[in-house]
């Protein structure tokens, strides 16, 4: 069973292609993306490294940024047509160098044009991927928010119990004081957070029994 990693590494495309009759001197680029708040280091590794030259095949990727890779092709031969090679893609902590993440992506030389997978086919794989990184920025600041508001209800919380503008209290300065609109908006803001705490665990534990 492969071994899960926290942060999942996004490539784009997902696989690469050479063509022994192309026009591109058997050079191909990919993209790796940092979609995360934090830098990264990634490390690429071949299971044919003879077989290719990577122009930079470690480095750092700062935060929401990328960096395109130039891959060549050393021999391009029709006896090496057909045969599937990988790269592996590791990324680490900059500081502890520990692996946080890891993808596979195939390689191929393909002899003739025919053999290239229609355009819309990659489309559709590289607009999947976009998507996917799109949904985990969302994702992010969806919990960034959350998390500020809560703060923000706890905070609230402590409030309610004071007494309302007007009323006399001699241990703390007015500004202290809320009215009772302002009550009643942190009640259904109190409330609004609780909801979206207690749907959320309740769809947790639905997804561990299924």
């Amino acid at each position: 069973m492969a071994k899960k990693y926290p942060f999942p590494v996004f490539v784009l495309p997902q696989s690469i292609k050479f063509k022994l009759n192309g026009k591109t001197n058997h050079k191909e680029l990919f993209t790796v993306y940092n979609p995360y708040g934090f830098a990264i280091k990634y490390k690429i590794y071949s299971t044919c490294s003879f077989k290719y030259s990577i122009s930079d095949p470690e480095g750092e990727i700062q935060p929401d940024s990328s960096v395109d890779i130039i891959v060549r092709h050393n021999a391009p031969t029709i006896s090496n047509c057909g045969t599937i090679d990988k790269f592996r893609i590791n990324t680490c902590d900059i500081i502890t160098e520990k692996i946080t993440g890891r993808k596979s992506i195939e390689v191929i030389l393909l002899e003739c044009e025919d053999e290239i997978a229609t355009e819309s086919s990659a489309r559709r794989t590289d607009s999947s991927s976009r998507e996917q990184m799109r949904e985990h920025n969302i994702l992010v600041s969806k919990k960034s928010f959350v998390f500020i508001a809560t703060i923000a209800a706890i905070a609230m919380l402590v409030w309610l119990p004071l007494k309302d503008t007007g009323e006399k209290h001699d241990s703390l300065p007015d500004y202290l004081h809320l009215t009772c609109i302002s009550k009643i908006a942190v009640s259904f803001l109190i409330g609004a957070i609780s909801t979206y705490h207690l749907f959320s665990f309740h769809n947790h534990n639905r997804a561990l029994t299924m």
